[in-house]
């Protein structure tokens, strides 16, 4: 599934996980999405919006301007 504007908020992990770690999607920009990990390992995750083996896992809480801009300021590009 290509990720876009709208799926801000869900839950995702990758097709062929064991779903033992997922990500919630914070802010499309550009070519790339900025996750927060719920593993908390790294917090803000960054990735290439061209990879397309999301699939929904569910849905979680809603992020702010201000940690929205956080995310993007120290995610960690995978």
């Amino acid at each position: 599934m290509k990720l876009t504007k709208k799926h801000i908020g869900q839950l995702f992990d990758v097709e062929g996980s064991d779903g033992s770690w997922y990500y919630q999607l914070i802010d499309v920009k550009k070519d790339e999405l900025l996750f927060y990990s719920l593993d908390h390992r790294h917090p803000y995750e960054i990735e290439s919006r061209s990879h397309t083996d999301w699939r929904v896992f569910g849905s979680a809480q809603a992020f702010n301007k201000r940690q929205i801009k956080l995310g993007w300021a120290i995610g960690r590009r995978v």
